[in-house]
């Protein structure tokens, strides 16, 4: 039996494809009628590129998902199945003398293996903090390569959203590949139906993509039908099939290959007696494919109605989600799928399932008995539960199960994502703006997205100003989404009283995340963290044990719930001792940081979230020369990155001083000059207190008590501006006041004062504060004697107390420098 490329012609395209992957970056179109083979070619030559060394990755286009950003590079992202490689095989035996004497399958391997043996160019410019589902989508992309050179096979191009299309044209910019290296030995392969036969569904975004550099563009025309019978024996028909059957298969299936192989396999079984006798082509696809399953009685009509949800979802999709859908047992389900896979109508993997091809998708999307609205309802109900964070694309299908209302405000919900990650929601696809249009809610959003841009300024009053301008009639959500930003705001002010707002106007959501996972949880997460400076870490625990229960649920399947445990480990020291704490950091530190070989970060915010408590952890635990080396991780981290990546960096550049400090590394004198530097640079003026209180510390440390009391003065007056300031922060700094007045010589009155600071210090919030407390009761000892009066003498005048263990040498300084840590 001949090959099939070689009956089919593909030599020479296969030829001309494997020159551009070996010239560079220019990417290859294939392109022609459906079924003449374009996935088969391209899936071949990416078996090719693997038997070479390199990797392929195939990002499939979906019609039906044609309007969810990035689909074909998150969900439809794939490695080349194994059953392709036969494919590969037969390319490596149609070399023509018209190729060159290595042949088709030498060019494209030999690349490869060049592209493998040269070392991973060095990263020449810092890196780009992309959106969060970019940043995902070339992780995978990094993670899937592991070294080695990639092949992407944008496959099915014409249903590419834009998102998409716009991101590979980006991949493939040199800016990107000096940031990235890994791009650089990144080639394109990709497949299109080309009009009258099927319309492009962003044309636009889709030229752009192919103007940027040399496009070549290949031609597959469908097989004729005098070459037809060796067609269908090369797809396994029986040899030697009578013209006139080879010539009904030609008329039925138009040489659709997909049709003509599931036909040759019929042919070569049973004969196939019953499909060839069918009076025209829509007969013979329903006998072909429809009355194949239902001849298997109850178990066809099952796998019948399973079908139809899968086709829903896509060309590929997730296992659960069908089964959801599907609403019966479970194990039935799941037994149906297996009965899709092995009338070769499915592909299956563990977790996910995929159409055969897309003919057979469009097909059994109406050959169920299932009304189409109402799957959509299902599928919707079920994403509300699986992946609830999904907005854009549970929108849709409120949109298609005419769910207007509902749509519209999951669109807003996806807006405001956009927003919290800091993009427009102007960059919402169509089908999300045009809910929110007809379902009048514009002006909402516009006043959500004003709220969330003050609150990243830190300008939580004139947020919750904005977000008083609502209607006090929201669809019940939105409502939840608001509260959620108002109280975000209340709980920042660093004021008791607005912390005790926040805590009751999120207990007023208590239970919302049974009715709205993703939202509900962030609202009780929002909750634990306003919870953090209460001193009975009772309730905060119970919280925390319930949003771990209510993320455990879906944390297997729902990449989003799985990180948020992680999420909890980092801000594990506003509820646990901290050698707990510090366990619970360094896991989520691993979690969210790089593994061997990767050289992109998912969630590089969170991973920079994480670095910054685990420093903190560590300073606490006196582990100061460790604390130093993760300090300099997150240094180098913010380095690769353009400025004003990450926010907050007085947080980590303070501990970062005090690390060095301790350790001894650098004097006071030196101290003065780094915590300068970071006053002048990351200052935050509605929150200076951390950052200017270890600039005045070190400068009392350094002889300047004056000017140290000139800065906690300044503090502690902005601070009593708010409405009862929270107990941690007021100590903090009346703390470092008094002793500041104590080491210039004012015994009496730092004494007096120091004394009635006894009745703040127990209302300090914070997991460490019986250490706090015993410091407090010892250095007024120190005070009422008079001992100690140098600031470095009375810095370290408690140090030999050795009962209280290691963290001893951290808490129990005279001054407060306080490691800073991030806990929301």
């Amino acid at each position: 039996m001949s090959a099939l490329p070689g009956v089919l012609g593909h030599s020479a395209v296969a030829a001309a494809i494997a020159q551009t992957i070996e010239a560079g970056t220019d990417i290859s179109v294939i392109q022609g009628p459906p079924g003449v083979g374009k996935s088969w070619l391209a899936n071949g030559i990416g078996a090719l590129w693997e038997e070479g060394g390199g990797k392929t990755i195939v990002a499939q286009g979906d019609q039906l998902q044609s309007h969810v950003a990035y689909y074909p590079l998150s969900l439809a992202l794939a490695a080349l199945a194994r059953r392709w490689t036969s494919v590969g095989k037969d390319l490596a035996k149609v070399a023509t003398a018209g190729e060159r004497v290595v042949g088709t399958a030498g060019v494209v391997t030999s690349t490869a293996q060049t592209l493998s043996g040269l070392r991973p160019a060095r990263q020449r410019a810092r890196k780009l903090y992309l959106g969060e589902a970019e940043q995902s989508i070339l992780f995978d992309l990094d993670r899937l390569a592991r070294r080695r050179p990639l092949l992407i096979i944008a496959d099915n191009l014409h249903w590419w959203d834009s998102s998409s299309l716009e991101f590979l044209g980006r991949l493939r910019e040199p800016r990107m590949s000096e940031a990235f290296p890994f791009l650089a030995h990144m080639r394109v392969v990709a497949a299109q139906t080309v009009e009258p036969y099927q319309q492009t569904a962003h044309p636009n975004a889709r030229d752009a993509l192919l103007s940027r550099g040399e496009t070549h563009r290949h031609t597959l025309s469908r097989p004729s039908r005098e070459a037809f019978p060796a067609v269908l024996e090369a797809l396994g028909a029986p040899p030697e099939l009578p013209p006139a059957t080879a010539d009904v298969v030609y008329d039925f299936t138009g040489g659709h290959l997909a049709l003509a192989a599931r036909c040759a396999s019929r042919l070569r079984d049973d004969g196939a007696a019953d499909i060839l006798s069918a009076t025209n082509s829509d007969e013979f696809v329903e006998r072909l494919l429809t009355d194949r399953i239902s001849s298997l009685g109850s178990v066809g009509t099952g796998a019948l109605a399973i079908l139809q949800i899968a086709a829903v979802l896509g060309l590929r999709f997730r296992r659960k989600e069908v089964v959801c859908a599907f609403g019966g047992d479970a194990a039935e389900a799941a037994r149906l799928l297996r009965t899709c896979r092995d009338e070769d109508v499915l592909d299956l993997s563990e977790d996910m399932g995929q159409f055969a091809h897309d003919l057979l998708r469009q097909h059994f999307l109406n050959a169920g008995s299932l009304e189409m609205t109402g799957i959509h309802e299902s599928v919707s109900e079920c994403l509300r539960l699986l992946r609830p964070g999904v907005y854009e694309l549970r929108c849709a299908h409120a949109q298609h199960a005419e769910r207007d209302r509902d749509a519209a405000a999951l669109a807003v919900q996806a807006a405001l994502s956009l927003e919290r990650e800091g993009r427009s929601w102007h960059d919402l696809p169509a089908h999300a703006l045009s809910a929110i249009e007809t379902g009048g809610l514009t002006t909402i959003v516009e006043t959500l997205a004003e709220g969330v841009a003050q609150f990243h300024r830190f300008e939580f009053s004139a947020c919750g100003a904005t977000l008083d301008r609502l209607p006090r009639t929201l669809p019940r959500s939105l409502a939840a989404e608001a509260d959620y930003l108002r109280a975000m705001c209340l709980a920042n002010t660093r004021s008791t009283v607005d912390r005790e707002a926040a805590v009751a106007l999120l207990e007023s959501w208590a239970g919302y995340e049974e009715q709205e996972p993703e939202l509900g949880v962030r609202l009780m997460q929002l909750r634990l963290f306003a919870l953090t400076l209460t001193v009975d870490k009772g309730p905060g625990r119970a919280l925390e044990g319930q949003i771990r229960q209510a993320l455990m649920e879906r944390g297997d399947f729902d990449e989003a719930a799985h990180d948020a445990m992680y999420t909890l480990d980092r801000c594990a020291a506003s509820l646990h001792e901290p050698e707990t704490a510090l366990i619970r950091t360094r896991e989520a530190a691993r979690h969210f940081g790089p593994s061997p070989g990767d050289t992109v970060l998912r969630r590089p915010g969170e991973y920079y979230r994480c670095l910054v408590n685990l420093a903190a952890e560590l300073v606490t635990n006196a582990l100061y020369d460790e604390a130093r080396g993760v300090h300099a991780q997150l240094e180098a981290l913010v380095a690769e990155y353009a400025p004003g990546t990450f926010p907050r960096l007085d947080y980590p550049g303070t501990t970062g001083v005090l690390a060095a400090y301790r350790a001894g590394a650098i004097d006071v004198t030196e101290a003065v000059r780094q915590q300068r530097e970071i006053v002048a640079e990351h200052r935050v003026s509605t929150d200076p207190f951390y950052v200017e209180n270890a600039l005045a510390v070190y400068l009392t440390l350094a002889g300047s008590g004056v000017a140290a009391l000139e800065i906690l003065d300044r503090l502690l007056e902005q601070l009593s501006r708010m409405r009862r300031p929270e107990a941690s922060m007021l100590y903090l700094l009346s703390a470092n006041r008094c002793a500041t007045r104590y080491v210039l010589g004012d015994h009496t009155e730092a004494h007096a004062e120091w004394v009635r600071l006894s009745e703040l210090v127990v209302q300090i919030p914070y997991v460490i504060r019986t250490y706090l407390i015993a410091r407090h009761e010892l250095l007024e000892d120190v005070m009422r004697r008079r001992d100690a009066t140098s600031p470095v003498e009375f810095d370290t005048c408690l140090l030999d107390r050795s009962r209280f263990g290691p963290l001893w040498d951290q808490l129990g300084r005279g001054f407060r420098t306080p490691e800073v840590e991030w806990w929301h």
